[in-house]
């Protein structure tokens, strides 16, 4: 998801040093080994603050492991983090509005958006060809194999490891589990991505499945799943095609032709996501010496993608400027372009992309 992956990742790899020094921490505590964990889940709350679920079962299996006289170590460790984030954590949840838009999804379709939305539709159209569905197929086809391993070596080893498997599991349930049931109770406001920080304890059960493997049966799944996931590598590598609209075409085009003071105006859509003034957001500063004439005040950040204010008169305007720049959808009526003609404008300059075209008008 480029620019929203690096905190996931970040996150993700916080946490594995969170859990890392805990196991350091287990063998020679240290107050250096404490301060570390301290400041790893710290940070891996900064970066993604639902982190904060599978840390919580981190410190529980600490609290599990460690010696008696450490044990407190842990979850103090744990309290003190969660300290240093709560005003972090009180700053942003006013932003929680902004994932409301995940309600609209239904609850059969919860299995699809949080299993493999984090592989396959975030590389695709908005409209997929019946190819761009393999990834979905793959993906929940490779969860199935690695459940079907973990089964596997349970039952083949006997109980032998079981209880590191346990362990490893209740950071896992308590992050996938209770935002699971938050979405299925109350509203699904969170996506796959989210569960990302959970990643390290799953990492750990499959990698205890590995080593604890004997039958054919468990290097066989073993084999499969990695195929399954070096398939969905290679899906990743695409580029990144979400969206079919060029969002940086109007950026490009007003960095290279606009002057300070000139105005401009985007054809709505009556759609949250189609909205190219999602362009404005992705590159505010290429617009910063433009007018934005149906919008002259910036709103407040409320929604996940910004909505078309509504359709402006320009005959009804005291005052226009004399060039003016419209960004309009290919095949949709051109209602700027309409009226501005209509007011004495012509059109003098127009660059096309995948699905917009760039007018500016002069009187």
């Amino acid at each position: 998801m480029a620019i929203e992956a690096r905190p996931y990742a970040l996150s993700s790899m916080f946490v594995a040093v969170a859990l890392l020094l805990i196991l350091l921490y287990k063998s020679h505590p240290s107050w250096l080994r404490w301060i570390g964990i301290v400041l790893a889940m710290v940070a891996a709350m900064a970066m993604q603050i639902y982190a904060a679920f599978p840390l919580a079962g981190l410190v529980i299996v600490g609290w599990l492991v460690c010696q008696r006289r450490h044990r407190w170590g842990v979850v103090l460790a744990g309290v003190v983090a969660a300290g240093f984030i709560c005003p972090f954590a009180w700053a942003i949840s006013k932003q929680i509005g902004q994932t409301e838009w995940l309600g609209d999804y239904k609850s059969n379709s919860l299995i699809d958006r949080f299993l493999v939305e984090s592989w396959a539709t975030s590389r695709v159209n908005e409209a997929p060809y019946s190819s761009d569905q393999i990834p979905n197929v793959i993906a929940i086809c490779t969860a199935a194999i690695a459940a079907a391993l973990l089964v596997t070596v349970l039952i083949e080893s006997r109980g032998r490891g079981t209880r590191r498997f346990l362990l490893a599991l209740i950071p896992v349930a308590l992050s996938v589990g209770v935002m699971w049931v938050l979405t299925v109770t109350a509203a699904p406001f969170f996506a796959s991505r989210y569960l990302s920080a959970a990643a390290p304890f799953f990492a750990m059960m499959l990698a205890e499945a590995v080593l604890l493997s004997r039958g054919r049966l468990a290097k066989t799944l073993i084999v499969v799943l990695a195929v399954g996931s070096l398939v969905l590598y290679g899906f990743q590598q695409r580029t990144y095609s979400k969206s079919s609209y060029d969002l940086s075409l109007m950026a490009t085009v007003i960095d290279e032709r606009a002057a300070a003071g000139d105005g401009f105006l985007i054809d709505p859509v009556g759609a949250i996501v189609g909205s190219y003034r999602n362009a404005v957001a992705v590159d505010p500063g290429a617009f910063a010496p433009l007018i934005d004439l149906a919008q002259p005040s910036r709103p407040p950040l409320i929604q996940p993608w910004p909505i078309d204010p509504p359709l402006l008169d320009l005959a009804n305007q005291n005052w226009l400027p004399p060039r003016i720049w419209v960004a309009s959808l290919i095949g949709a009526p051109d209602i700027y372009g309409a009226q501005l003609y209509s007011l004495g404008f012509h059109d003098v300059y127009a660059k096309s992309g995948s699905g917009h075209i760039i007018t500016l008008w002069e009187r």
